[in-house]
C-alpha cells in the first residue's frame, strides 16, 4: 500500500501547482487588476512587458482563436511584388520575391479594455520570440517548388498586435512555383502563371482565406506589383487577377487563396537570333540558281553549308525549351526553311540529271600553232625499194635522201616521170612547199587571232564575255530560271501567312491551358 500512496502523493504535488497557476493566470487576466497592475507602472516598457505577461498567462497556442462558438477563423491576406523572376520554360516555373501578409484576429490577446498609453494604443511591434508563443496559421503555397524566407542578417519577419486582438504577420519570401505552359505559340505566346496558397491541415469549416479588401489608394488589388519590376523575356500585361477557391481532397474541404500573373512574351530576341538569320540563309541558298550548273561542287556545298548551319541555329534555339509532345511555332519556321534549303539542292539534282549533257568546260583552243607534224603526210602505201637504201639514207625530215635532191635539182630537163627515182623526187619536193605554205598560214592565222583579240578588249568585256559563254556546251538551264522566281515568291507567300496567323492571334482563352483554375474545385490529393 505505501508504493501506492506513495505515487499518488506525487500526482498530487505535480498536479497542484498547474491548477494554483491556472487560477493564478485567471486572477491575472482579470481586466479590474490588470488595470491596477499597469497604472501603477511608471515606464512604457514595463507596462509593455507586463501586458504581454499577463496575455501569455494560460494562452495554448496549440489551440486556434474561435470569435463564436463552432466558428471559422478568418485569415484575410495581401501581397506586395518586389521584383519577379527568372521564368523558366524548361522547367516550367516562375520565382517571386515579395512581402507575404497576413492578418486574422485572436480575442485571447485583446488589451482594448486597459486604459494604457497612446503607444500602445497604435500596436506593439512584437519579437520573434512572442511569435514563437502564440498561434498562427499553417498557410503553404499549393504549387510552391523551392520557397525560403529571408534570413540575413536577421529572418525578415515582422508581427503585430492591435489593441482589438488582431494580429499582423508579414514576412519576405522568395517563392518558386510552378507554372504550367502551352507552348504551341512559342515565342508569340501568351502565359498565365498561378501562385496558390492555403492552410496544410485546417479544412475550411475552421480556417476560412480571404483577400484584403482595398477601398483606398492607386492600387485597389490586394496583390500589388512594385514599378520597377522588370522581366527580361516578358511583360505584365494586366493587374494580377486574384480569386478565391475551395479546395476539394480526400481530407476534406480547404479553403484556398489564388493569384495569376499574365505574361506577354517578348518576340525580338528570337527575331534577332533565329528567324533573321534562318531566313538569310534560305536567301543565301537561292544563290546557287545564279551560279553555272557546271559548278556542280560549288552548288552542293553551298546547299549542305547551309543546311548544316540552319541544324545548329535549331538545336540552339530549343536547348531552354522542355521534350514537349507537340510542334511549337518556332518549330514550324524551322521545318520551312529546312524544306527550302532542301529544295533548292533538289533543284540542282533535277538541273543535272535533266539538262546537263557534258561536264561543262569549254572546248580547249590549239594555241601552239608553232608544231606543225606532218610525218604522217607521205603516202601509207609507199615502201622503200632496195635500191633506195642503197643509194643514200632516207631523210627522215622530209621523205627524200640527200642524194636524191642533189639529183632533182641538177637535172630538170630529164624526164622523170619515165624512172621510179624521177617520181619519188617530184613527191619529195611537192611534200616540203605544202608545209612551207601551212606554216605560212598559220602565222597568219595566229596574228588575225591576236587582231580579234584585241579589237574584243575595246569593245568591252561584255560582250566578250557574251560571246564566250555561248560557246561553251550548256546553256542556262531553264529549271533555274523558274526556280529564280518560284523560290522567293513562296516563301514571301508562307512568311506572310505564318505572320499574320500568329500575330492575329495575340490573346487566346485563359481557360484553355490554365491547369490550376479547374482544379481548385475537384482536385484529389
Amino acid at each position: 500500500m505505501r508504493p501506492s500512496l506513495l505515487m499518488l502523493l506525487l500526482v498530487l504535488q505535480q498536479l497542484l501547482p498547474v491548477e494554483g497557476g491556472s487560477q493564478a493566470a485567471k486572477e491575472l487576466r482579470n481586466p479590474h487588476d490588470m488595470q491596477t497592475a499597469i497604472a501603477g507602472l511608471n515606464s512604457t516598457r514595463d507596462q509593455v512587458t507586463y501586458l504581454l505577461d499577463s496575455l501569455l498567462k494560460g494562452y495554448d497556442k496549440s489551440l486556434r482563436p474561435v470569435m463564436k462558438e463552432a466558428g471559422a477563423t478568418v485569415i484575410t491576406s495581401y501581397i506586395n511584388i518586389r521584383s519577379m523572376g527568372p521564368i523558366s520554360e524548361l522547367h516550367m516555373d516562375y520565382a517571386l520575391d515579395l512581402y507575404f501578409r497576413q492578418r486574422w484576429q485572436d480575442p485571447r490577446l485583446r488589451y482594448d479594455m486597459f486604459n494604457i498609453s497612446n503607444n500602445m494604443s497604435a500596436g506593439l511591434i512584437l519579437s520573434m520570440r512572442m511569435l514563437d508563443n502564440i498561434w498562427k496559421p499553417d498557410t503553404y503555397f499549393i504549387n510552391g517548388k523551392g520557397s525560403y524566407m529571408h534570413t540575413l542578417t536577421t529572418p525578415n519577419k515582422l508581427i503585430r498586435l492591435h489593441p482589438n486582438g488582431e494580429i499582423l504577420y508579414s514576412m519576405r519570401l522568395t517563392v518558386k512555383a510552378s507554372c504550367p505552359m502551352q507552348l504551341r505559340y512559342f515565342p508569340m505566346d501568351e502565359q498565365i502563371c498561378p501562385l496558390i496558397f492555403g492552410s496544410y491541415g485546417y479544412p475550411s469549416s475552421d480556417i476560412l482565406y480571404r483577400w484584403k479588401q482595398v477601398t483606398t489608394g492607386i492600387e485597389r488589388s490586394p496583390v500589388v506589383i512594385s514599378t520597377n519590376v522588370t522581366l527580361s523575356q516578358f511583360n505584365l500585361t494586366t493587374s494580377p487577377e486574384v480569386r478565391r477557391h475551395f479546395r476539394i481532397t480526400r481530407r476534406g474541404n480547404f479553403s484556398v487563396l489564388s493569384v495569376y500573373f499574365h505574361l506577354v512574351r517578348h518576340t525580338g530576341f528570337f527575331i534577332i537570333q533565329v528567324y533573321l538569320p534562318c531566313s538569310l540563309l534560305v536567301v543565301l541558298s537561292w544563290v546557287s540558281f545564279w551560279i553555272n550548273r557546271e559548278a556542280t561542287a560549288d552548288r552542293v556545298s553551298l546547299g549542305i553549308t547551309a543546311v548544316l548551319t540552319l541544324t545548329t541555329l535549331c538545336h540552339d534555339s530549343r536547348q531552354d525549351l522542355p521534350r514537349v509532345g507537340y510542334a511549337t511555332a518556332l518549330d514550324y519556321f524551322i521545318v520551312t526553311c529546312y524544306s527550302f534549303l532542301i529544295g533548292s539542292i533538289v533543284e540542282f539534282a533535277c538541273v543535272h540529271h535533266f539538262t546537263k549533257f557534258g561536264y561543262g568546260e569549254p572546248a580547249l583552243e590549239d594555241d601552239d600553232d608553232d608544231d606543225f607534224d606532218y610525218d604522217d603526210d607521205r603516202d601509207a602505201g609507199y615502201q622503200p625499194s632496195a635500191s633506195e637504201d642503197e643509194g643514200g639514207a632516207f631523210d627522215a625530215n622530209n621523205g627524200c635522201s640527200g642524194g636524191q635532191r642533189h639529183d632533182l635539182m641538177g637535172r630538170r630537163s630529164l624526164n622523170i616521170e619515165t624512172s621510179p627515182v624521177g617520181r619519188r623526187s617530184v613527191l619529195c619536193m611537192g611534200q616540203t612547199v605544202a608545209k612551207r605554205a601551212r606554216k605560212r598560214a598559220g602565222l597568219l592565222e595566229r596574228l588575225l587571232r591576236c587582231l580579234r583579240q584585241a579589237v574584243g578588249c575595246l569593245k568591252g568585256p561584255n560582250k566578250r564575255r557574251q560571246r564566250r559563254r555561248l560557246a561553251r556546251i550548256n546553256s542556262v538551264s531553264r529549271i533555274d530560271q523558274i526556280s529564280k522566281v518560284v523560290f522567293p515568291t513562296a516563301f514571301t507567300a508562307i512568311n506572310l501567312l505564318y505572320w499574320l496567323t500568329y500575330l492575329k492571334r495575340i490573346r487566346f482563352a485563359a481557360g484553355d491551358h490554365l491547369v490550376g483554375r479547374g482544379e481548385l474545385h475537384d482536385s484529389i490529393v
